[in-house]
């Protein structure tokens, strides 16, 4: 008996594909060679909830106007009242907590450093002067010589950092001068480092018995620092090497952990071993504008302003989340920043900012990775489906990178309400976009990226973005 043969069947080379785009992941622009995953974006100026979506946060509000460009800034208390430190290459000014001015000094220091002794003082040093501040008046202690790049008050002492070589003040030594704090007869001195290889101290930061040295190429622990010991009996040990920090202040401590900016870096050092935390990010290897800490409802963040990986002729404000350790960006053009507790402030130009007081918001503004595969075969895109909450008022740029022959650039544009299929319940709205040039039709491309850019300031928060079509059609 005659077997039937079978039909062959034809094979379709098109196929369904259904990309998930979770901006929330996490900012990769890294330096190094990193598989970027399918649901992470490439910016993202918003910060994110605890349910994981992005969210925008409230715009800064100015509070005060300088007559000059400010070099650098910062807050701080005495007690209970809070005060403002301005520099601007000819003046030190110090003012009260509405920025009304209570003492000067002349000064063309650009970049200074600064230790709270109790709730009686303040020691402000530069290269150039020594200066304590008592809440009413400026006292200038410049003459006793001591002089340098860092400072801390630590067991009762003051130490101030120079070059290699660290003095210390007397025990509770006195802000106003006298007696004078830094009698050798009574206790103060000095000591030069003679391990590592370094030429200036940056920062002297308490850390349980010790002082952590931070230097330009290492960093350092002076160990024993209290009053009872005989300074004689402090030691000193190398604890790492070759990472030092950039500049005066280019650190901040949280809990236990050091956060200091290195030129390979943003280095996170709770013991001996400096971690690495800014793989994700663009140009934090070249300098920095400022570094703080925030709390933005309850989420702790390290922050540092640097160049804008979006916008290279601005700043950007790089947001790293210690709960997730994740990456994102405030779009705002920030140089120094200052903060207290969830309070932060910053400078741009000549104006002071306080971050997340105003009523409007910034836009949120999310790009993707480059969306490519390496079969050869087309990209069909039918739809691009936003599901947010809030308003909903986004500029749609879909920006499609293709070879030579194929249309460079497709826009999305929900001005003329033909291209947005729009539902809103409540405060939750989901946007379906199509191709504008090929409609009711896919869009076939090699590759494509989307970039999202908020309209309006007004509240929003993306939840998701789904970018749906087939692969088909084999090209070579």
């Amino acid at each position: 008996m005659a077997t039937k043969k079978k039909k062959k069947q034809q094979k379709n080379l098109a196929k369904s594909f259904d990309i998930d785009l979770a901006p929330w992941n996490g900012i990769i622009v890294s330096q190094d060679a990193y598989s970027i995953p399918d649901d992470t974006a490439t910016w993202i100026s918003g910060l994110p909830k605890l349910t994981g979506a992005i969210e925008n946060t409230p715009k800064p509000v100015s509070v005060y106007t300088h007559s000059s460009n400010i070099k650098d800034f910062f807050t701080f208390f005495l007690g209970s009242s809070q005060y403002f430190c301005i520099l601007d290459g000819s003046q030190l000014n110090i003012y009260s907590a509405t920025f009304n001015l209570i003492a000067s000094y002349t000064t063309s220091s650009t970049k200074v450093d600064y230790a709270i002794q109790s709730t009686d003082a303040i020691w402000i040093v530069s290269s150039n002067f020594l200066i304590t501040f008592n809440g009413t008046s400026i006292t200038d202690l410049t003459s006793f010589g001591i002089k340098g790049d860092s400072i801390c008050y630590w067991k009762g002492r003051v130490f101030i950092g120079k070059d290699r070589m660290i003095a210390f003040s007397v025990p509770s030594p006195a802000p106003g001068g006298n007696p004078n704090p830094f009698d050798t007869n009574q206790g103060a001195g000095a000591i030069t480092l003679t391990v590592s290889n370094f030429s200036k101290i940056f920062g002297l930061v308490p850390k349980e018995d010790s002082i952590y040295i931070l230097t330009d190429k290492s960093v350092i622990s002076l160990i024993g620092t209290t009053i009872s010991n005989d300074p004689m009996s402090w030691y000193i040990t190398e604890i790492v090497k070759d990472t030092g920090i950039t500049g005066t202040r280019n650190y901040v401590v949280s809990e236990h952990t050091i956060y200091y900016h290195s030129p390979f870096g943003l280095q996170a050092l709770t013991a001996t071993a400096p971690q690495k935390i800014d793989d994700a990010i663009t140009n934090i290897t070249s300098s920095i504008s400022g570094i703080c800490q925030f709390a933005y409802k309850q989420v702790p963040y390290i922050a540092v302003s640097c160049q804008s990986a979006i916008s290279p002729s601005n700043n950007a404000i790089y947001c790293y989340n210690l709960l997730t350790q994740k990456w994102y960006a405030l779009n705002i053009d920030a140089t120094v920043m200052s903060y207290n507790l969830s309070d932060v402030w910053f400078v741009s130009g000549s104006g002071v900012y306080k971050m997340f007081a105003g009523d409007n918001y910034l836009p949120l503004h999310v790009k993707s990775k480059v969306f490519f595969n390496t079969d050869n075969t087309y990209y069909n895109i039918k739809n691009v489906i936003l599901y947010g909450r809030g308003n909903f008022n986004y500029l749609q740029e879909f920006v499609v990178l293709v070879f030579a022959g194929q249309q460079e650039n497709i826009i999305f544009q929900v001005s003329g309400n033909e291209l947005a299929q729009i539902s809103q319940t409540s405060d939750f709205w989901l946007a379906v976009l199509k191709p504008s040039s090929t409609l009711p039709y896919s869009m076939r491309v090699k590759q494509f990226q989307i970039e999202l850019m908020q309209g309006d300031e007004n509240y929003s928060e993306i939840i998701n973005i789904k970018i749906k079509g087939s692969i088909g059609a084999r090209y070579v």
